[in-house]
């Protein structure tokens, strides 16, 4: 989608000035495309126009549709938005694991990122013991393969492994 083509969709909704519904929600993603459905979900999270019942789905649609969701956003906006949510899978709500869940970074750039993996095999750069409250999501990509997101400055000790 061009720049002009997602000013209107954005400018159409924020006109519009209600909530969206779960659908509409999915509906303008689509629209806009998935490397800037982060940049929407922003701007109409900013204008109150994503609800409680529509956030935790649209921040891991956010997350989960840019190829390199780190770069969509500055990490302290995902943290924001995660943590607005509340803690989720796959989009859903649900209980914080109640205990620490032991992850593993890639250590590609920053050491203490947002996304951390339980598969040592597929992340053997760092390790760290994630405590329940640095938790913020739980998401499994299309192929299969299971993110945590965390808050990096609630991270104890990270490790090279």
């Amino acid at each position: 989608m061009s720049a002009g083509l997602y000013e209107i969709t954005v400018n159409a909704l924020l006109d519009r000035g209600t909530a969206l519904s779960r659908t509409e929600w999915e509906s303008a993603a689509s629209r806009v495309g998935r490397e800037r459905v982060p940049a929407l979900l922003v701007e109409l999270t900013d204008a109150a126009l994503i609800g409680g019942d529509v956030l935790p789905r649209a921040v891991a649609d956010a997350w989960s549709g840019p190829a390199r969701p780190e770069r969509r956003l500055d990490p302290e906006q995902w943290v924001e938005l995660f943590g607005a949510a509340g803690y989720t899978v796959d989009g859903e709500p649900a209980p914080r694991p109640g205990v620490p869940v032991r992850l593993h970074g890639t250590g590609e750039g920053d050491v203490a990122g947002l996304a951390w993996t339980e598969d040592r095999a597929g992340a053997p750069g760092h390790t760290t013991l994630a405590p329940p409250e640095a938790l913020l999501a739980r998401v499994t990509a299309a192929d299969g393969r299971v993110e945590h997101l965390v808050d990096p400055s609630l991270l104890g000790p990270v490790t090279a492994v």
